[in-house]
């Protein structure tokens, strides 16, 4: 017997029948469709749909107009967030972002950018994924936002980044960049910094600066890529060839100071006179001050927090 060819379009009618299995639903939503919890897609701009429950029904056609305009020229900058419109259904209700949905209709899009979440987000939780989504924002001040959501809300950088649809490396690197600013104390200096061009420093310039072995280190850096506009890139490098900061010979030298005390330790049991005594003890706890600044020292510049 000749072996039926495959119809996928039979397949999903027999799937959203009356008669189909729940088995067969979730097999569907599982392989078909965008999950819920996911980072950033490109969803189909007529798939999405605005909630009829929502209270604002009127946008000035003006003011579309010149949103559709940037959208040509820019893009979407900021996804849009939807809900899913029941289970089984490839459709999506708009949580947040409907002025945006309609510029990008405007402006002739088949795909606009969204994040899928539950229809029950709170409005703190659309509130902060908004505001983390905002291109304008600095990112010190974007940093020092994650930071407090996460000490406010006992998030774990995991859970957050699922939230906001972020990955994990990203919470991680603006609680970095959050707690170098918190040990600056400096805020509005680290700011109002901007590069040969006038624009404000990069992410990633922040990073490199939170990586430095102290603050004041870090604000030094900053300061020279202001002033003579350096890139990320030529930061590295100018650290890799002058033999910079090197987390791996600081690990070993650490090593070393313990192992230095390990010894005095040993020293201390031996019969000596008392003035030896003391010198060792000095010594020992002058090498543990060490070892422990060192590994502090290290701990900030990885960003193992406790968190």
């Amino acid at each position: 017997m000749a072996r039926k060819k495959f119809d996928p379009d039979a397949l999903t009618d027999r799937i959203t029948s009356d008669r189909a299995l729940t088995s067969e639903k979730e097999a569907m939503e599982r392989f078909w469709m965008p999950q819920t919890g996911q980072g950033e897609l490109e969803l189909n701009i007529d798939s999405i749909h605005p909630d009829i429950s929502q209270p604002r029904k009127s946008f000035p056609k003006g003011s579309l107009e010149s949103m559709a305009k940037t959208i040509k020229s820019k893009g979407v900058l900021q996804p849009i967030i939807v809900y899913r419109a029941g289970t089984g259904a490839n459709e999506f209700i708009i949580k947040s972002g409907e002025r945006r949905w309609r510029a990008a209709q405007l402006a002739g899009l088949l795909t606009i950018p969204a994040l899928i979440k539950d229809k029950y987000a709170t409005d703190a939780e659309i509130s902060l994924i908004e505001n983390i989504q905002r291109e304008d924002l600095h990112p010190v001040e974007l940093s020092c936002h994650v930071l407090k959501i996460i000490e406010e809300k006992k998030y774990k950088h995991q859970e957050l980044a699922d939230l906001i649809g972020k990955d994990r490396t990203f919470i991680s690197k603006c609680v970095k960049i959050a707690d170098f600013v918190k040990n600056c104390g400096a805020i509005e200096e680290l700011v109002n910094m901007k590069n040969l061009n006038g624009e404000p420093l990069a992410m990633e310039h922040f990073i490199l600066a939170a990586s430095q072995p102290t603050p004041l280190s870090g604000m030094a850096l900053l300061k020279k890529i202001s002033s003579e506009g350096l890139t990320a890139n030529k930061i590295r490098s100018q650290q890799q060839s002058k033999g910079g900061w090197d987390s791996r010979k600081a690990v070993r030298f650490l090593r070393g100071v313990r192992k230095k005390t390990s010894t005095l330790d040993s020293l201390s049991s031996l019969p000596v006179n008392n003035v030896l005594i003391d010198e060792i003890e000095k010594t020992k706890k002058h090498f543990t001050e060490c070892a422990e600044a060192l590994a502090h020292i290290l701990k900030s510049y990885r960003g193992e927090g406790t968190r």
